[in-house]
C-alpha cells in the first residue's frame, strides 16, 4: 500500500515505511530525513519557503530523494560493498518512488549515470554514481611514498572521471540539477579532506564495521534560480 504525500505550509513529508522511529537528521539546508533505529530510511521531510516551492515541487522531491538514497547507503554501505553504488542508489529510489506513487521516472545512461524525469518527460535531476576503487600499493618501505602518490592521483581521476561525465550530460539538459558522488571503502581511502575535485567536498557516514565516505559534487542548473539548492550537501 502506497503511503500518501502530506504538504503543509511550512513542509513537506514523504512516508517510505512503517518501521519505528528512530532519529531525525539534516541532511542538507531544509532537507530532514526520519531513520529508524538500524539507520533504514523511513521518511522525508522538506521545509520550504512558499517562494522557493513554487513551480518546483517535483525538482525537490527528486533532490530530496536522491539526497535520501545516497545517505541510506552511506550508513549501509559496509553491508552492500558486493553491490555497485550506481545500482544500490538507483533500486533505492525506486522503492521510495513506489512507496508514495510519485509520478517520477528513473533512466539510466552510461554504466553509472541516472536521470529523474517528471510525468511530462522534463529532466529534473542527472546524477553519476560510481565506487572509488584503487587499491592502495604496498611495495617496499623505499618505493611507498612515490607508490602512495599514485594510488591517490589515480583515486582523485576517478572522481574527477565522474564530474566529467556529468558535465557533458548536462551540455544539452542545462536545466536540471547535476550531481557526481564518489564512493570510497575505509579500507582504500587515502585521500585526505583536503584533496578534493573541483566542484566539491567529502562527506561520511559512520559504520559498525568500517566506516563510508564519499565525494560529492553539486552542478547547478544554468539557466532555472532553485534558490532552495543547499550550498553544501550531506554534512
Amino acid at each position: 500500500m502506497s503511503i500518501a504525500i502530506s504538504r503543509h505550509p511550512e513542509a513537506m513529508y514523504a512516508r517510505f515505511t512503517n518501521l519505528p522511529y528512530g532519529v531525525s537528521l539534516e541532511i542538507a539546508d531544509n532537507f530532514v530525513l526520519d531513520l529508524s533505529p538500524d539507520k533504514d530510511i523511513i521518511g522525508l521531510e522538506i521545509l520550504w519557503d512558499e517562494a522557493y516551492r513554487s513551480g518546483s515541487e517535483a525538482a525537490l522531491l527528486a533532490f530530496g530523494i536522491f539526497s535520501a538514497a545516497v545517505v541510506w547507503l552511506g550508513y549501509h554501505r559496509a553491508n552492500s560493498s558486493e553491490v555497485a553504488a550506481h545500482h544500490a542508489v538507483l533500486r533505492k529510489m525506486e522503492r521510495f518512488f513506489k512507496a508514495t506513487e510519485l509520478p517520477l521516472q528513473i533512466d539510466t545512461w552510461k554504466s553509472t549515470g541516472m536521470t529523474v524525469t517528471d510525468a511530462t518527460g522534463q529532466l529534473l535531476l542527472c546524477a553519476d554514481v560510481q565506487d572509488c576503487h584503487q587499491p592502495i600499493l604496498r611495495p617496499a618501505n623505499e618505493r611507498r611514498r612515490t607508490a602512495l602518490s599514485e594510488t591517490k592521483m589515480r583515486q582523485m581521476e576517478t572522481i574527477c572521471s565522474g564530474i566529467d561525465r556529468l558535465r557533458q550530460r548536462l551540455t544539452d539538459n542545462s536545466c536540471s540539477v547535476g550531481i557526481a558522488v564518489s564512493f570510497v571503502d575505509d579500507g582504500v581511502a587515502i585521500l585526505s579532506y583536503d584533496e578534493t575535485a573541483s566542484p566539491g567536498h567529502w562527506v561520511t557516514w559512520p559504520e559498525m564495521t568500517r566506516r563510508a565516505w564519499a565525494h560529492i559534487a553539486i552542478i547547478p542548473p544554468a539557466d532555472r534560480a532553485y534558490p532552495w539548492l543547499p550550498k553544501s550537501f550531506i554534512q
